[in-house]
């Protein structure tokens, strides 16, 4: 009995179909009658697809599955494909490096993005324009800073790290501008707009005011004309209990069969 070992064995060349479709791929390339291989490798590529179902969800499944069976068979398969063969140096390619910036941050803090727009902020011609830009990225900055330090951040300061982070001085004219407009500070309420009108609420009280009763009481007016009822139109004599005793010259409300179980209640007995 030959047993061969897997430290004897050619590597596997892709891990996702193993060694025994590897094997298959092979022995194809080995087939003479030219029909026959093409046959073999259609089946072999059905085979494939069910191993890897989840590459039914890709983009190119056909093309995908034909790259990999001549990658398996060492780009020696001769057979009728509907893609061309793909070329040998793809195989272990590296990709290519991605440019990124090495240049360091001066205010961690901020980040590198905060750098981007006080550039792109003190690059705009107009005044108001920039005036605005500036403020809207101080407000930023100083949130930016309490969430990592302690102590409160001045106008003074944002103006001091917008100097640091462009390189350059802020002109006076600037700064004056920006202490005129209050750029840094919280948007006043004034530039809000305070009353938004709820729709939902109108609507609803417009609703309460257009109901119309659900049972209507053919009384009703007759009795609200009658001195003796109540301001909601009912009579107070309706709905009277005979064992309630009400007197005239008292508040007091005494209920005649409540009393009476009382009497006969007996005290309660203390545990032995």
């Amino acid at each position: 009995m030959n047993l061969q070992y897997n430290t004897q064995r050619s590597g596997v060349i892709l891990k996702e179909y193993g060694r025994n479709i590897q094997n298959l791929a092979s022995h194809i390339t080995q087939i003479e009658d030219r029909e026959e291989r093409n046959r073999m490798a259609r089946n072999l590529i059905d085979l494939m697809r069910e191993i890897n179902p989840e590459t039914r969800e890709s983009e190119d499944v056909e093309k995908k599955l034909w790259d990999d069976l001549y990658i398996m068979s060492g780009f020696k398969l001769d057979v009728e494909s509907p893609f061309p063969m793909p070329e040998t140096t793809a195989i272990g390619k590296k990709p290519q490096r991605v440019g990124v910036k090495r240049t360091e941050v001066k205010l961690r803090y901020y980040g590198r993005n905060i750098e981007l727009l006080v550039h792109k902020a003190f690059a705009v011609n107009d005044i108001d324009e920039k005036v605005m830009h500036i403020g809207y990225i101080g407000r930023l900055m100083k949130s930016f800073y309490t969430s990592w330090n302690k102590e409160g951040i001045t106008n003074d300061i944002v103006l001091e790290h917008l100097e640091v982070m462009t390189g350059q001085k802020i002109s006076q004219e600037l700064r004056d501008k920006l202490a005129e407009e209050k750029s840094f500070d919280v948007v006043p309420k004034d530039r809000i707009q305070t009353h938004i009108p709820n729709l939902n609420r109108e609507k609803r009280n417009n609703t309460m005011l257009n109901k119309k009763p659900k049972y209507n009481n053919p009384n009703a007016n007759a009795n609200s004309n009658n001195p003796n009822n109540s301001s909601f139109g009912s009579n107070p004599n309706a709905n009277k209990n005979p064992n309630i005793k009400r007197d005239n010259n008292s508040t007091t409300t005494t209920n005649s069969s409540f009393s009476k179980d009382n009497n006969n209640r007996r005290p309660p007995q203390k545990r032995k």
